[in-house]
């Protein structure tokens, strides 16, 4: 009798197991900011915030990210229809300046701000479309080169 109840619990706990899904990550549906709480455990895991830039264009485009109260984050070099991502250690706000470029046009924007939260608890995964449909429309307001290469 108490092979059979033993049996029976093993059977119980592997029809459990094969009821769970196979990949519990694909499960989560989470906007930014992530949440810790809902990762799977490892130790080992850095949480670190991102922002992955895509260009949609025939365009070359070059993003400045500079910290809001000035100096520079980094540049991100996108090629026509590429994306890059870009990775975040702390939270902060930053200004984006955008240069777009196909041969010899140049058309030079300012790409606003952008928020990103980063810590044990919460951080921003987040992406940035660029598609131009005509050459400089829709990127925001345009401004001077020396606007552009400067780190304010």
């Amino acid at each position: 009798m108490k092979n059979i109840a033993t049996l029976a619990v093993i059977g119980l706990f592997i029809l459990l197991c094969a009821a769970l899904p196979q990949d519990a990550n694909a499960q989560f549906s989470i906007s930014q900011p992530r949440n810790s709480f809902s990762q799977t455990s490892n130790s080992n895991q850095q949480n670190k915030a991102n922002i992955t830039f895509k260009n949609s264009s025939d365009y070359t485009m070059t993003i400045r990210v500079l910290y809001l109260a000035g100096g520079l984050y980094s540049v991100v070099e996108l090629p026509a229809h590429s994306s890059r991502t870009l990775y975040f250690n702390s939270s902060n706000t930053f200004k984006m300046k955008i240069l777009a470029s196909k041969g010899n046009e140049k058309s030079y924007h300012d790409g606003g701000e952008l928020s990103v939260t980063c810590n044990s608890f919460q951080w921003t995964e987040g992406e940035i479309t660029f598609q131009l449909s005509s050459y400089g429309d829709g990127l925001g307001p345009c401004i001077s080169a020396q606007d552009f290469w400067s780190n304010d």
